[in-house]
Protein backbone atom coordinates (compact mmCIF):
# COMPACT_ATOMS: atom_id res chain seq x y z
CA UNK A 1 0.00 0.00 0.00
CA UNK A 2 1.41 3.40 -0.97
CA UNK A 3 1.89 6.05 1.57
CA UNK A 4 0.29 9.18 1.57
CA UNK A 5 2.50 11.90 0.90
CA UNK A 6 3.46 15.01 3.70
CA UNK A 7 1.63 18.22 3.48
CA UNK A 8 3.55 20.44 1.41
CA UNK A 9 1.77 23.57 2.40
CA UNK A 10 1.46 25.03 -0.75
CA UNK A 11 5.42 25.03 -0.61
CA UNK A 12 5.14 22.80 -3.90
CA UNK A 13 3.43 25.99 -5.40
CA UNK A 14 6.59 28.23 -5.43
CA UNK A 15 9.19 27.29 -7.87
CA UNK A 16 12.98 27.18 -5.89
CA UNK A 17 13.80 30.74 -7.16
CA UNK A 18 10.83 32.22 -5.13
CA UNK A 19 11.68 30.31 -2.38
CA UNK A 20 15.26 31.21 -1.77
CA UNK A 21 13.60 34.98 -1.70
CA UNK A 22 12.69 34.16 1.76
CA UNK A 23 16.28 34.58 2.30
CA UNK A 24 17.09 37.76 0.25
CA UNK A 25 18.23 39.44 3.57
CA UNK A 26 21.10 37.45 4.01
CA UNK A 27 22.69 39.70 1.17
CA UNK A 28 21.21 42.70 1.86
CA UNK A 29 22.81 45.99 3.47
CA UNK A 30 21.31 45.50 7.03
CA UNK A 31 21.14 42.10 7.31
CA UNK A 32 22.04 42.23 10.46
CA UNK A 33 19.35 44.53 11.63
CA UNK A 34 16.98 42.11 9.88
CA UNK A 35 18.12 39.54 11.68
CA UNK A 36 17.44 40.96 15.09
CA UNK A 37 13.79 41.71 13.66
CA UNK A 38 13.91 38.11 13.07
CA UNK A 39 15.05 37.76 16.81
CA UNK A 40 12.37 39.82 17.80
CA UNK A 41 9.19 38.04 16.72
CA UNK A 42 10.74 34.61 17.60
CA UNK A 43 10.83 36.04 20.91
CA UNK A 44 7.21 36.86 21.00
CA UNK A 45 6.51 33.67 19.44
CA UNK A 46 7.83 31.90 22.08
CA UNK A 47 4.75 33.92 24.62
CA UNK A 48 2.40 32.92 22.19
CA UNK A 49 2.13 36.56 20.48
CA UNK A 50 1.94 35.79 16.45
CA UNK A 51 0.70 38.92 15.23
CA UNK A 52 2.61 42.65 15.77
CA UNK A 53 2.77 46.17 15.50
CA UNK A 54 5.61 47.51 14.37
CA UNK A 55 5.76 49.64 17.49
CA UNK A 56 5.65 45.85 19.29
CA UNK A 57 8.81 44.34 17.34
CA UNK A 58 10.36 47.78 18.17
CA UNK A 59 9.83 47.24 22.00
CA UNK A 60 11.16 43.69 21.55
CA UNK A 61 14.52 45.00 19.96
CA UNK A 62 14.87 47.49 22.70
CA UNK A 63 14.66 44.88 25.13
CA UNK A 64 16.82 42.73 23.24
CA UNK A 65 19.25 45.64 22.72
CA UNK A 66 19.47 45.91 27.10
CA UNK A 67 20.84 42.28 26.64
CA UNK A 68 22.66 41.77 23.94
CA UNK A 69 24.87 45.33 22.80
CA UNK A 70 25.20 44.54 19.22
CA UNK A 71 20.99 45.06 18.84
CA UNK A 72 20.75 48.06 16.94
CA UNK A 73 18.66 50.42 18.32
CA UNK A 74 14.99 50.15 16.60
CA UNK A 75 14.90 54.22 16.38
CA UNK A 76 17.77 54.15 14.07
CA UNK A 77 16.55 51.52 11.58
Amino acid sequence: MAQPNPPSFGLDDFSLDDRMRLFSYVTADNRTAYLWVLRSLDAARSSYQVVLHTSEVASAMAGLSATYPECPDPAGL
